[in-house]
């Protein structure tokens, strides 16, 4: 008996160091998502930010072609306005009058408009700090975050390594026959090759072992396969004494 509980004790052994691995790697699977997670709420803000500096952008633009245009107004109402020195008709002068007129009137309308220019980009021009203050805020944050992240993955990483290193250790302890079956039966069970029973269950599968079959698992003079799940067994109660 004391062989087979060794091979399965090792066995256990090996497979609870296993399971342990692919815990921390998908811990590990995790944190990657939680940094990129964190990345794309960065992304976000700055996104945000771009959006909000092209449209402070597109505002000032206007105001400056309102301003040209102001301009080329101011420079045709004073030709119109010398003008006038060389009429020689009344028809003449009063339509060149009207000429200046018109131009006013359309001047007056740009520069309203730029007025609302004025206040638009004021306007923007405040939303733009508060957004570069919770910019600077959430990236702050991020980075603070993304530090303890990367902490705690150093040491996922070490712990891993130590994992691995004890999987191996245990594994070079199992016989090549064993080691078949082993690798065999784990690949039929998606992942897990050991079941313990308790009281005749399989704690794996969650069947009933046949009575004959859970006494002669007891007696512990061979390696056995759970008759439902075909995974390697052991009565946890003779293994953990």
């Amino acid at each position: 008996m004391s062989s087979i509980k060794k091979q399965l004790e090792t066995l256990v052994a090996l497979q609870q160091a296993e399971i342990e691995i692919r815990r921390i790697e998908l811990d590990l699977a995790g944190i990657d998502g939680r940094i990129e997670t964190l990345n794309e709420e960065v992304k976000e803000y700055e996104n945000r930010v771009s959006e909000h500096q092209a449209a402070l952008t597109d505002l000032k633009q206007q105001y400056r072609s309102d301003e040209n245009e102001i301009k080329v107004i101011d420079s045709q109402i004073t030709k119109s306005k010398e003008k006038l020195r060389g009429v020689k008709t009344n028809k003449e002068y009063q339509s060149i009058l009207k000429e200046i007129d018109d131009l006013k009137q359309k001047s007056s309308t740009i520069e309203d408009r730029m007025l609302e220019h004025l206040e638009r980009i004021e306007a923007a021009e405040s939303e733009m700090l508060t957004q570069k203050a919770d910019l600077a805020d959430v990236s702050a944050e991020v980075a603070a975050k993304q530090q303890e992240i990367q902490k705690t993955a150093t040491g996922h990483r070490q712990v891993l390594a130590d994992m691995q290193q004890e999987r191996n250790s245990i594994w070079e302890t199992v016989s090549p026959k064993v080691q078949t079956l082993y690798a065999k039966v784990k690949h039929q069970g998606s992942g897990i090759a050991v079941a313990g029973i308790v009281d005749a269950v399989c704690q794996v599968c969650r069947m009933n072992i046949p009575p004959q079959q859970y006494n002669e698992l007891l007696r512990m003079d061979t390696l056995r396969m759970c008759p439902n799940c075909q995974r390697i067994i052991y009565p946890k109660v003779l293994l953990e004494d």
